[in-house]
């Protein structure tokens, strides 16, 4: 089976799955989407715009079909602790194969949930800590669908790259300790995505988040994660600086439109410096919602194949909420990748072509020169006779 057929299978099993999920959907309270928290200090640094880019790991998390255009092994992990007792840690890992990139990511969170009380007769026991875990696993892919896009609507002369993507997400939360019946939960949700780069300067992205699916507790109480539409575009004003801006849609229809935007800059090969402002939802009362904007800079420093990065988000009502975030990636070299399409293999070929007609025209002078030389070797015999 070729890796086109292969990749165009799994994707609409992939469909399949979130639109059977989507058909249980019902009227349930909203949980948290630990995403929404951060995906790695780069897109952080950037002001969460990243579905236009999504060029390593971190694709997992924000716009799975920018794996697709991945032929390197990848790695991306973060850490942080938020409003000073959550801590919050993140890894993703993505492979290229001949059909198509695969991911896994991995998000969790936890924080101090006091002490756990009981009541042996008419005593009051204590139990011990208790702590409160939220995480997170994901199931990535991400295919080429370049060669489809060229021969359809879009046109061969307007596609760089055309890339689909999905993720199947894990959902666990729950209350651990020494308490004997903690309440816990467990679910599924999904992502759908797709990256467009027109030409290597412009660059616009599309993802759902949080497709269908639901929590279930074991208390008998079900939530569901806050359903968006993510809308993004990447300018490259100069070869190197890149402009990103994001905007995020609530598809449940109980908050405002947010956006997102960022600049990057490539100071030198090894160095580069990032900001942007970040908008996120926020409840003013019971009946309205708004949104708070917050500032946000970072740095990048490359070397052989790791970069470290570094982010730091503002907080617009408090101060000591600030956080900083910190992120270790890797880039690998390449080791495959995701199959060549039917353009890059008549390129390749028109490629080798030029160099076999180049070595003939070489040949041939050689040849017409090494001739012209036993010629005039063979007039200055006769002649010296």
């Amino acid at each position: 089976m070729r890796g086109k057929e292969v990749r165009l299978i799994f994707l609409a099993v992939s469909l399949v799955i979130l639109m059977i999920s989507a058909s249980f959907a019902e009227d349930l309270k909203t949980s948290v989407d630990l995403t929404a928290v951060g995906m790695g200090a780069r897109p952080i640094a950037l002001g969460g715009a990243y579905t236009g880019i999504a060029d390593d790991a971190s694709a997992i998390f924000t716009n799975p079909a920018g794996l697709g255009n991945q032929n390197t092994l990848s790695f991306v992990s973060m850490s942080t602790q938020i409003l000073t007792c959550v801590d919050y840690q993140l890894a993703g890992f993505s492979y290229p194969t001949q059909y198509g990139t695969f991911g896994l990511g991995y998000i969790a969170a936890s924080t101090p949930a006091g002490d756990y009380i009981h009541m042996v007769g008419s005593t009051t026991v204590e139990g011990g800590a208790m702590n409160y875990t939220n995480q997170m696993l994901i199931l990535s892919y991400g295919g080429n669908f370049s060669d489809q896009a060229r021969a359809t609507f879009i046109g061969k002369d307007n596609v760089k790259y055309f890339g689909l993507g999905a993720n199947v997400k894990l959902l666990s939360q729950g209350l651990s300790g020494s308490i004997r019946t903690a309440p816990s939960a467990s679910g599924l949700t999904a992502d759908i995505g797709a990256i467009y780069a027109i030409n290597d300067r412009v660059t616009v992205g599309a993802a759902v988040q949080n497709l269908g699916g639901s929590l279930s507790w074991s208390t008998g109480e079900r939530e569901k994660l806050p359903m968006l539409l993510k809308l993004g575009g990447a300018y490259k004003a100069l070869d190197n600086v890149t402009v990103a801006l994001d905007t995020d849609f609530d598809l449940d229809g109980g908050r405002d439109m947010v956006a997102h935007s960022g600049v990057e800059w490539q100071v030198i090969q090894y160095l580069a410096l990032r900001a942007g402002i970040d908008q996120k939802a926020a409840s003013v009362d019971d009946a309205t919602t708004g949104s708070a904007t917050s500032y946000t800079a970072g740095v990048g420093l490359m070397f052989q194949g790791f970069r470290f990065d570094y982010a730091y988000r503002q907080d617009p009502n408090y101060s000591e909420f600030s956080t900083h975030y910190f992120s270790l990636c890797f880039t690998g070299p390449e080791i495959g990748g995701p199959a060549k399409t039917e353009n890059d293999t008549i390129s390749q070929s028109k490629t080798e072509n030029d160099t076999i007609s180049q070595s003939k025209t070489e040949n041939n002078n050689i040849s017409q020169y090494e001739k012209l030389l036993e010629k005039n070797a063979e007039v200055a015999k006769t002649d010296s006779q």
